[in-house]
């Protein structure tokens, strides 16, 4: 994943365009309301999928009902304007994403479902990234063999941003 620039693109199709790539190759992000007061919470999705707001409004954290964030507020709690969002590149945030998707599946589970319908969604996380065929081959296989053990995309996560920090020092 690398940051690339694309003026006067504000929409999905507009980026894809720019970049001479298909919208199912790029991400974006909406941006919603917290369940605390002025909380904002990115969901950042594949740009050819259409959110899920009944879904969304089940993450932790989320507003219920799930409630778009006003365009004006946008550009000081995220450090940029509508149309100029992505999902950066920090490891911190890989983490937090994983560790909140762990949180999710723990609720998934407890509602009779299990960990691959949630790590299916997730095999992306690392692309690029020392430990990315780990990761995959963890959310893929070891979800299947175990499907109720969320630790397994914690652990997983851990180990991943150990491998991207053994790169980086």
């Amino acid at each position: 994943m690398s940051r690339v620039a694309t003026p006067n693109a504000k929409t999905i199709e507009a980026v894809a365009k720019q970049l001479g790539l298909p919208a199912s190759q790029n991400v974006k992000t909406l941006i919603v309301e917290g369940d605390e007061d002025g909380a904002l919470y990115a969901i950042i999705l594949r740009g050819d999928h259409e959110l899920n707001e009944i879904k969304a409004a089940k993450l932790p954290g989320v507003a219920s009902p799930l409630t778009f964030a006003a365009e004006e507020r946008i550009p000081k709690a995220m450090g940029a304007s509508v149309g100029s969002l992505g999902p950066g590149n920090r490891l911190a945030e890989k983490q937090a994403i994983a560790f909140a998707m762990a949180d999710y599946a723990d609720m998934v589970i407890e509602q009779g479902g299990n960990l691959h319908q949630i790590t299916r969604h997730m095999l992306g996380l690392f692309t690029g990234e020392r430990g990315a065929k780990y990761w995959r081959r963890q959310l893929g296989e070891a979800t299947r063999l175990q499907p109720y053990n969320t630790d397994i995309l914690r652990e997983t996560a851990e180990f991943c941003c150990s491998q991207i920090n053994r790169e980086v020092a």
